[in-house]
């Protein structure tokens, strides 16, 4: 009787549960481990050689030195911060990596964004190594900027906990088939909520360091004012989000998620990122994610979508489809942006790849309605 009672109650639970066991899974938790090394930068100053060998009083060519910062465990990728100063202008700041007997020039990251007119830092691509307890760099200024520092900034995407997850929610069947989505990449949601460590430690920062703000911070603030209320008034149908979300999960987010009502535009970018070919595709996408939302204080990476090098189309941006993105100085906002993972600047995209673009921007159009021979306003 026993026995018969315990196999009773086994049928029970596996005709209770069988319709949801394609939900049990082992997913990935990765750690997102960061660390920061500053250092203060003291230039010292390179002479003209007509100057150096003469009479003459001596000119000053460009100020210059030598880094090293020293990690607690062997890293291998790392990105680059300085504090943005108002009257440095485009390589003003030259910044090399010293690896062995190379001396290779990294590239500062100067896309646009409304954001990029209040940022405090900016940003260099970022470099990827052997792994390595020591990082030696060189620095290079028209302009004696000693008093500034620069961070080293390493981020692990590659170290993760295992963990079963148990979910009785169906699985979402209007899921696009087409795209691989965050999830699938593994990308780590919390990263863009308030309630994150980060941002708690960034926020207490922030009250307690409180200064006033410079001219110039005021009057870039008012330009943005300006030329929103100017796009919201000119260009109400394609300026204006229709949604504007706050809250994930019952987590207050980071950065407000906002709808636009139609996309009228496909626009293809690039990551101006050269990477390893050898590199973990999944872990390339997550390094550029804690990057953007963490090290560039950016909330969330700024394209919708990624063309890989497997031409698969990667959800990148959270919030699917008609998610307003941060790519081009106020042009956001009833466009869809694709980042091809490449640097235009620095090599022709290889036909292959050129080929899988073509064929997203052809699923887009569809997917959003868009007439590639139309033509729409741009700002």
């Amino acid at each position: 009787m026993k026995k018969f009672t315990i196999l009773t109650v086994i049928f029970f639970l596996f005709y209770i549960f069988a319709p949801y066991w394609n939900t049990i899974e082992f997913s990935k938790e990765y750690t997102f481990e960061n660390e920061q090394y500053s250092e203060l930068l003291k230039l010292s100053p390179v002479f003209k050689k007509e100057t150096s060998l003469s009479d003459l009083p001596l000119n000053i060519s460009w100020y210059k030195t030598n880094l090293q910062s020293n990690f607690s465990k062997p890293k291998d990728t790392f990105v680059f911060k300085i504090k943005k100063i108002d009257w440095l202008e485009n390589n003003d700041v030259l910044i090399y990596l010293l690896d062995n007997d190379k001396k290779i020039r990294i590239q500062i990251d100067n896309d646009w964004d409304e954001r990029k007119l209040k940022d405090e830092y900016i940003y260099t691509e970022p470099v990827f190594l052997d792994s390595k307890n020591e990082l030696n760099y060189e620095l290079e200024s028209k302009k004696d900027i000693s008093w500034a520092d620069l961070t080293v900034i390493w981020i692990d995407t590659k170290s993760f906990n295992e963990k079963m997850e148990i979910s009785i929610n169906p699985q979402n069947t209007n899921a696009d088939t087409n795209i691989v989505s965050r999830k699938e990449w593994w990308a780590d949601e919390t990263l863009r909520y308030k309630d994150n460590t980060f941002w708690v430690n960034y926020y207490k920062k922030q009250t307690e360091n409180q200064t006033p703000k410079t001219p110039a911070q005021i009057k870039a603030e008012q330009k943005i004012i300006d030329i929103r209320k100017h796009l919201a008034t000119n260009f109400p149908e394609q300026d204006n989000p229709v949604e504007k979300i706050t809250q994930e999960n019952w987590h207050d987010l980071v950065w407000p998620i906002e709808k636009t009502k139609k996309v009228e535009k496909i626009i293809i970018h690039h990551t101006a990122w050269v990477y390893d070919a050898s590199r973990d595709d999944a872990s390339i996408i997550r390094w550029i994610y804690a990057s953007h939302a963490i090290a560039n204080w950016w909330w969330d990476i700024w394209y919708n979508y990624l063309i890989w090098r497997d031409w698969r189309i990667y959800e990148w941006r959270a919030w699917w489809d008609y998610n307003v993105g941060a790519h081009a100085l106020w042009n956001n906002k009833s466009t869809v942006w694709v980042s091809a993972l490449w640097n235009f600047q620095v090599n022709m995209l290889p036909a292959l790849q050129r080929s899988w673009i073509e064929e997203s921007i052809q699923y887009l159009a569809k997917k959003y309605w868009i007439n590639l021979n139309n033509k729409s306003t741009w700002h």
